[in-house]
């Protein structure tokens, strides 16, 4: 549950929010009018709904929004044919219906299934402690902050670059491909080098030379960037 602090100090700051908060007594008490007032299935129907609710923590300073979302499971249960959950939000009916803050929530899982990616993929290595950097003439002591700031910048440079080429990939094999497999199949390819007087001959496979074909006739594609 988002402490008092947090919430007073985003509603403060008007700082938008919505949390997934875990259930309880009361809010399953809040929820049971809706849940036993469910309409009957029909095969054109929607399989979710949301309600308005008003709920106040312990701890809170003051009643909050809450967002029940009841969804049908997608393997019919005799006992509990439907899941719910809430969403606890300081945007008003006014401003975001529930329908919308539900899809609004849902773009965080989105969002961590990139950063699960991203650290799988690039394996971003932070330093959590002040570490003294030592040289030839004296050791200095390192802002690892900055450090790591600076290294993360990079690192997402380096995705955005990647996922770049995955794009470009995509688009010109007309197939799914994860960044993984554009690190290990287009990235990382042998190469056998040929000196020669005037020029260097680099040989690769047949399907990495295709494969690296298409992905040129994109690049030359692109357009510039405008400024």
């Amino acid at each position: 549950m988002p402490s008092r602090d947090l919430l007073d100090d985003l509603e403060k700051r008007s700082t938008g929010y919505c949390f997934r908060i875990k259930s309880n007594a009361v809010l399953e008490r809040l929820a049971k009018p809706y849940l036993d007032n469910i309409p009957p299935h029909q095969p054109e129907s929607q399989c979710e709904w949301t309600a308005e609710l008003s709920y106040q923590a312990n701890t809170w300073s003051h009643p909050r929004r809450i967002v029940m979302v009841i969804v049908e499971q997608k393997q019919m249960d005799l006992f509990e044919p439907f899941n719910h959950f809430f969403l606890l939000t300081d945007w008003t009916e006014e401003q975001i219906s529930g329908s919308d803050l539900l899809d609004y929530y849902r773009q965080r899982g989105t969002m961590e299934r990139w950063i699960g990616e991203f650290k799988d993929v690039l394996e971003p290595s932070l330093s959590c402690s002040s570490r003294p950097r030592k040289t030839v003439e004296h050791t200095t002591k390192r802002d690892d902050f900055a450090c790591n700031e600076a290294l993360l910048l990079l690192y997402a440079l380096a995705y955005n670059l990647l996922n770049t080429v995955r794009r470009l990939t995509e688009k010109a094999t007309r197939e799914g491909w994860s960044l993984r497999r554009v690190r290990e199949q287009v990235l990382k390819a042998a190469v056998h080098f040929t000196l020669h007087a005037r020029r260097i001959w680099a040989w690769v496979t047949r399907p990495t030379a295709e494969l690296w074909t298409l992905l040129g006739r994109q690049i030359i594609r692109l357009h510039p960037a405008s400024t």
